[in-house]
């Protein structure tokens, strides 16, 4: 038997032990994803193995400390790290199929890293490795002067949110390099994610139009901020000029904030104005008391920030479900309850196309699925696309153009009466009358347009009464009072 022959005959012999060999694979790329979306790690058995009756772990930093495990055909949730709960889920119908891919949820910064796709076989056992790369885009950069440097103006440029540490560029109007001489990096605790500082000091010779760009490396993106530096700030002769100058400008800042400030207050004080003259009142007295979104309310996927603004997101959002929250409509209430009185908010949806808001009574359904009708107890209003309607039973289309971006929700408890108004135009957009409320009542918003924030502002409450006879002859006027005042 030639050389050849006995070659095949032991690659015969040798060929069930290597077929017979179980073998797990990850993805071929690793995998990318942004702070708070899903991403779902591949891990695959080839041969097609059924993986019920097995155990798979997935870890990240320690065995004995996994991601998810499933073993004895469940998944054993208690053994988890707690970093991780409400967070994953095996794609357990398809264990037939070999399928051990695990899904990881809302993704954080402390998710990046390598995570081991671990199968035990029974009599063997194989595992596969897969790099996460997790990525957070800051926020867009703002230039700010530092002070003055040796010399010439130290200028920052500033941004919050970004995983990892975002790489930072100047660039003059040529768009030449320029180096950034310090750069200060603070981690946040609870996010991981990144706020960095970066300056570049400015010199007599070098004014120009600069930009400063921030790279995320990893999500191949970036943002970039622009200013201009005028040849004022560079005096030949005396520093003592610029220092006048800065601080000349910076009183000019602060003059113009102060104006646009009262003069946005004027504004708001039009506006209710308007709502009081439409019950016959003339005189009033007006201030502001803030609205905050009642958290235990939410729907599941409605993110809220700061308690006043909230958007759709895809995903549900992680915290405790409450008995109080709308489980079918993607609905939030204010935590301001109304029992009386006159009271008006303005809600702004600009970009929001499908939205309803308005108020709503304390007993209304908020698990089942229920139309936003008065007779269910809501009395809103609705945009759907480029309309605008009323959510009662003759569903009619307003005349509302231009489209309100912000609207105002005025509520009369005794009387009955909720109106709706576009704050831009000061038109009147729909109301509700002849109503006799006897429960409590709470502002009401409501969106189905997917990462389009809504944000409710400030609300006035505003209490009737009448002067004495000797001072204006009986002339009712509005004295506005808080909520939360001592009267």
């Amino acid at each position: 038997m030639d050389g050849s022959h006995i070659s095949i005959l032991f690659l015969l012999c040798i060929h069930p032990t290597l077929s017979g060999r179980i073998r797990i694979f990850g993805p071929k790329v690793d995998p990318v994803v942004s702070v708070g979306k899903d991403v779902v790690l591949e891990c695959q058995t080839e041969p097609t193995t059924a993986l019920s009756n097995l155990e798979v772990r997935w870890f990240k930093n320690d065995f004995s400390s996994p991601v998810h495990l499933y073993t004895n055909g469940h998944d054993l949730l208690t053994a988890q790290d707690s970093a991780f709960h409400g967070r994953t889920e095996l794609f357990n119908k398809e264990f037939s199929s070999g399928n051990a891919s695990l899904k990881l949820k809302n993704i954080n910064a402390f998710d990046d890293g390598v995570y081991t796709c671990f199968i035990d076989f029974k009599q063997d056992y194989e595992e596969a490795k897969i790099r996460l790369y997790v990525g957070g885009m800051g926020q867009q950069p703002w230039v700010q002067l530092e002070g003055i440097g040796q010399k010439g103006i130290r200028v920052g440029c500033r941004s919050d949110g970004w995983f990892p540490e975002p790489h930072v560029r100047w660039m003059n109007g040529d768009r030449a390099n320029l180096t950034g001489q310090s750069v200060t990096m603070e981690k946040d605790k609870t996010t991981g994610l990144f706020t960095v500082l970066n300056q570049v000091e400015v010199t007599s010779d070098s004014v120009d139009r600069f930009s400063c760009l921030m790279q995320n490396n990893v999500l191949k993106k970036e943002v970039e901020a622009h200013f201009e530096i005028s040849g004022v700030f560079f005096p030949k002769t005396n520093i003592w000029m610029v220092v006048f100058s800065l601080v000349f400008i910076l009183v000019i800042i602060v003059i113009i904030c102060q104006i646009f400030h009262h003069r946005k207050k004027h504004q708001k004080v039009k506006e209710l104005t308007l709502f009081c003259k439409l019950e016959g009142y003339q005189e009033q007295k007006i201030n502001e008391v803030s609205v905050t979104l009642d958290e235990k309310t939410a729907h599941p996927k409605l993110e809220l920030k700061n308690l006043n603004r909230m958007r759709l997101t895809d995903s549900e959002q992680t915290r405790k479900e409450s008995g109080d929250c709308f489980k079918d409509l993607e609905s939030v209430l204010g935590s301001n309850s109304f029992s009386g009185g006159r009271h008006y908010w303005v809600v702004e949806v600009a970009m929001n196309r499908d939205w309803s808001l308005g108020v709503v009574s304390e007993s209304a359904e908020r698990r089942e699925k229920v139309e936003m009708l008065p007779e269910n107890k809501f009395w809103t209003i609705q945009r759907l696309e480029s309309d605008c309607y009323t959510n009662d039973a003759t569903r009619s289309i307003l005349d509302a153009k231009p489209t309100p971006e912000k609207v105002g929700v005025y509520l009369s408890y005794e009387s009955g009466r909720v109106s709706f108004y576009n704050v831009a135009t000061k038109s009147h957009l729909h109301s509700f009358t002849g109503n006799k409320f006897e429960e409590k009542l709470y502002p009401f918003l409501h969106s189905r347009d997917v990462d389009k924030w809504v944000k409710v502002s400030a609300c006035c409450v505003l209490d009737l009464y009448k002067e004495p006879q000797s001072r204006a002859s009986g002339k009712r006027r509005f004295r506005k009072l808080c909520v939360g005042s001592p009267y």
